[in-house]
């Protein structure tokens, strides 16, 4: 998907672009972001200013400012921008009480990760093209509120309120082919169809989002383009179909009285023509228009009486939380609308969405050219994305997973039609999934993956093979596809190795640590503990850190460190994402754990190894039965808990050789710095020197945590002294021992 993005390639792209534009830019930080300031070339006291903010979870560009412009002269100006649209690219508008400023701005959801260079540039391409697209109209808007504050405006609101100038012809686009047939799912075109043939002309189209509700309005112009016989029956030859958002009657009006002008002209317009309105995400029309608190002109309102009469037909479109929103701040508008559920279509549906898709694409005469595609593509975007994206839907997610291959695809230097290769190459870059895990034709075995685990994690043969059973469940997909891929306890002493077996996990899984998402559970100890993790309503409104953090990073180990430390609020919640793989927090965000491994860590019971005389363990100890542990967690823990955990694993305390392992690992991995790799160095301890690690670095209540800070106190300040002083060493095998209470570097030549 590309190379993660850092501030200083933010940076350095953000450049080029302000310098491009002639604007005068600042930079500055934040805790979570990084600012920048930019106004207009010139005096700035009437250009537009941007702010750019990034964060692990999105990518936004917004607009600001307009200083000595009067704030409703700014609201023309801001829904011009806000009119501008693309693929992908989220406009968001908004006004800030708190200082009275007023923002527009895109935004760049990042499911998959932190953001990447590409989607970076993509961004800041939009932005540009709005500013540059906006600018003429601009400063017609602005002479335009010169003349309505001095009393001399013009009455522009006719022409605004021509329905092509409102949104687009669905129909003629339908004739001239950039919109082509839907070839399945001619029973909801049909069912829209009736309802539109019925009583009341208000329909609202409600599905989840990708199930394809703006594709049955489309479909339903195609069969009006091409003169269908179907349509006769709702009386709807020849009519017109006007697809728009709620914001594009807000565009280019001043004041309240103006946008209701505006609306009444449109729905006449509607009914003189016989036009169909297609009111694309409708839920919006309860809020758009509120110039002031007090008045309640939102679009919504505006268009009841219309609506209330039966003179003007719409077609709405939103998802279920969306109508309960209009339930909520606008009932009776929610109520003339008769209801057509958009179900998510089954797998064949989706697979012939998806052949008559790539069929367009192959025909395609396009700048890019026609793509070709090999045998069996279209079954594996619809198995992968129904298997890997399993919290979307149909067809949405086959058909996103499509243009991801695509995309993919023109990045590589190979020719040749699409395989389905790059189809598993295009969800490994989404997911961070290994090759291994995603292709079907490849093999794991348990002895590659207990393998690479043990190279993390020494000594705990029993949990090894645990965390290994997850990883074969899910690459057989075998894994429980409701819930999350595996729910593990790992209950044993401290220092034993718990968090790292996580961390390992998630570096085999989705090849990099960062795939772990870490919780203290002591910072969740208080009765804010709840707060924290899924976020507050109200006033305070704010969202919480689990859902932040799981749809930033879906495909995941969710580690949740010294779970008994946490409050009982927190256990309530985590009932939920253990039993449902889901968690909606305060502020209505719905997060997804179907595609993570969720691990948390305890102590309880680690009294029961330490029953052994002060020391390293012997044998004896550590014959702990799963009884003997089973008791000790259902005293610390609610029954409803325990049962929703896949696999409680016990970790036993290390001994002697353990440790002994673990020291000499740490050494070996000091060959991986810089200034001993660059220099092809090679260390060799000897065992006196692993005896006195072994003796400083274990300790019987933290286990092997003091192993890192003893190799760094005794090895690497030894090393760091010797090659400071000699940089001409190279090449050569450095012995270490330890004589006489310190450490005694020989070298040998390779």
């Amino acid at each position: 998907m590309g190379k993660p993005l850092d501030a200083a390639s933010m940076r350095l792209t953000m450049d080029g672009y302000l310098a491009a534009l002639g604007w005068e830019y600042e930079w500055s930080t934040s805790l979570d972001a990084f600012v920048v300031e930019a106004g207009s070339a010139g005096d700035g006291q009437e250009g537009l200013s941007i702010l750019v903010r990034w964060s692990p979870y999105f990518l936004f560009v917004q607009a600001v400012g307009l200083a000595r412009v009067p704030k409703r002269a700014k609201r023309v100006v801001f829904e011009r921008l806000m009119s501008l649209h693309w693929d992908t690219i989220v406009p968001k508008y908004e006004w800030d009480a708190r200082d009275g400023e007023l923002r527009a701005a895109w935004y760049l959801p990042i499911e998959y990760g932190p953001p990447t260079e590409e989607q970076f540039l993509q961004v800041l391409q939009v932005f540009a093209q709005a500013v540059s697209a906006a600018r003429p109209e601009i400063a017609k808007v602005l002479e335009r509120a010169r003349h309505a504050l001095s009393g001399d405006a013009a009455d522009r609101i006719p022409e605004a309120a021509d329905l092509p100038n409102l949104g687009r012809d669905l129909v003629e686009l339908a004739t001239e082919r950039e919109i082509l047939p839907m070839y399945v799912r001619d029973d909801l075109v049909e069912s829209l169809i009736s309802a539109l043939s019925g009583p009341r002309q208000q329909i609202l189209l409600v599905g989840d989002s990708g199930t394809g509700k703006s594709a049955v309005v489309h479909a339903l112009a195609t069969w009006i383009a091409a003169g269908d016989a179907r349509v006769d029956r709702g009386d709807l030859r020849d009519r017109h179909i006007y697809e728009c958002v709620p914001a594009a009657f807000q565009a280019s009006v001043l004041y309240a009285h103006e946008l209701e002008n505006k609306t009444q002209l449109v729905a006449e317009n509607c009914i003189e023509q016989n036009a169909i309105l297609f009111l694309d995400q409708t839920h919006l029309a309860v809020t758009t228009g509120r110039f002031d608190e007090k008045l309640d002109r939102t679009i919504a309102n505006l268009l009841l009486p219309f609506i209330s009469r039966n003179e003007i037909t719409i077609i709405g479109a939103t998802d279920s939380d969306g109508y309960k929103l209009m339930l909520k701040l606008n009932p009776r508008f929610a109520e003339s609308f008769h209801l057509l559920h958009v179900p998510e279509p089954c797998r064949e549906d989706t697979l012939l969405m998806v052949r008559d898709r790539v069929a367009r694409f192959t025909d395609s005469n396009t700048a890019g050219g026609a793509v070709e595609f090999g045998e069996g593509v279209c079954e594996r975007l619809v198995d992968m994305s129904g298997r890997f994206f399993r919290t979307r839907k149909y067809p949405g997610k086959a058909l996103e997973l499509l243009s991801e291959v695509i995309a993919y695809r023109s990045e590589s230097p190979e020719a040749g039609p699409i395989t389905v290769r790059d189809v598993e190459n295009a969800v490994c870059n989404l997911s961070g999934l290994r090759q291994d895990i995603v292709r079907t034709d490849a093999a794991v075995t348990r002895a590659q993956v207990e393998e690479a685990l043990r190279a993390h994690v020494i000594g705990q043969e029993g949990a090894v093979s645990a965390a290994c059973d997850v990883v074969l469940a899910y690459k057989a997909e075998v894994a429980p596809e409701s819930r999350p891929v595996g729910t593990l306890l790992f209950a044993g002493p401290t220092g034993v190795g718990k968090t790292q077996l996580a961390r390992a996990l998630a570096k085999h899984l989705f090849g990099t640590e960062e795939a772990l998402v870490r919780y203290d559970m002591s910072e969740f100890a208080g009765a804010d503990g709840f707060a924290k993790l899924c976020g507050r309503r109200g006033g305070q409104e704010e969202a919480g850190r689990l859902v932040e953090d799981v749809c930033a990073t879906p495909f995941s180990v969710v580690l949740f460190d010294e779970i008994e430390k946490a409050h009982d609020s927190v256990f309530n919640l985590l009932l939920q994402v253990l039993g449902e793989g889901r968690l909606t927090d305060e502020t209505g965000r719905t997060g997804s754990f179907l595609n993570s491994i969720i691990i948390m860590t305890s102590n309880v019971g680690a009294y029961l190894f330490g029953r052994a005389p002060v020391g390293f363990s012997q044998a004896s100890t550590r014959q702990i039965t799963d009884e003997d542990l089973n008791k000790e967690l259902a005293t610390a823990f609610r029954p409803e808990f325990l049962n929703r955990l896949s696999r409680v694993v016990s970790f036993s305390p290390l001994d002697r050789d353990t440790v002994r392992q673990i020291a000499r690992r740490e050494i070996t991995a000091l060959m991986h710095r810089t200034g001993v790799q660059r220099r092809g160095l090679t260390l060799v301890p000897s065992e006196g020197l692993l005896e006195h690690l072994v003796a400083t670095g274990y300790d019987e209540r933290y286990g092997a945590r003091a192993m890192q800070r003893a190799v760094e106190h005794v090895v690497t300040a030894s090393l760091a002294e010797l090659l400071a002083a000699q940089p001409e060493l190279g090449g050569q095998a450095l012995h270490l021992d330890w004589v006489d209470g310190k450490v005694v570097i020989n070298r040998k030549e390779e």
